[in-house]
């Protein structure tokens, strides 16, 4: 082979592997994507046919040091009565230090249990007070998950054990910061 082949066919390989990313590339930059995931508004617990959201009383923005109250609504989906538990917890925890070599863990700040026995169709809204006030400098999360009924009233232990802090049945309902937002520096003349 010459000098002159490989050249050619070096060319070719250049302007064949451009018009390919060129016939092909405009479609996947198209910002309409239909396929896009839908973003979840209300995060919605399904637990025995009763669909769990939370939200904060009269849309309640929390800040340091505030007790909140929200509200549970439960729709119960299913023709049939139903009779189910969920367990709201109320976590906090702190942005892990910039010399820390530990993983900060959440703290639970508040945990209730809500037993809620529905008719079919029927839809109940369950005031819940935390008494508990928020920490400064914290991210909260606000958890809702279901109690298996066949754990409920059995030995305490296995009870702690279903219920784990990162179960695969638990939603993370509402989340929110007590962070100070960062002060902004602005440059001044002298």
């Amino acid at each position: 082979m010459k000098k002159n082949d490989i050249a050619i066919i070096g060319s070719v390989a250049i302007a064949t592997a451009t018009l390919t990313v060129a016939a092909l590339l405009p479609g996947s930059l198209n910002a309409g994507n239909d396929n896009a995931p839908e973003k979840i508004s209300q995060p919605k617990l399904v637990a025995h046919g009763v669909e769990f959201t939370l939200a904060s009383v009269k849309g309640q923005t929390f800040k340091a040091g505030d007790e909140p109250a929200f509200n549970l609504k439960a729709v119960n989906t299913t023709g049939k009565d139903v009779d189910t538990t969920v367990e709201v917890t109320m976590t906090s925890m702190s942005p892990a230090s910039a010399g820390s070599r530990m993983v900060s863990f959440p703290q639970t700040l508040w945990k209730q249990s809500c037993p809620v026995t529905l008719k079919p169709n029927e839809t109940k809204v369950i005031a819940l007070t935390t008494d508990t006030k928020l920490p400064a400098g914290t991210t909260i999360n606000i958890r809702l998950q279901p109690v298996d009924p066949q754990v409920v009233g059995a030995d305490e232990q296995a009870n702690v054990r279903q219920r784990a802090m990162f179960s695969p049945s638990m939603i993370v309902a509402m989340s929110f910061s007590t962070i100070p937002p960062a002060q902004k520096i602005s440059a001044t003349a002298n």
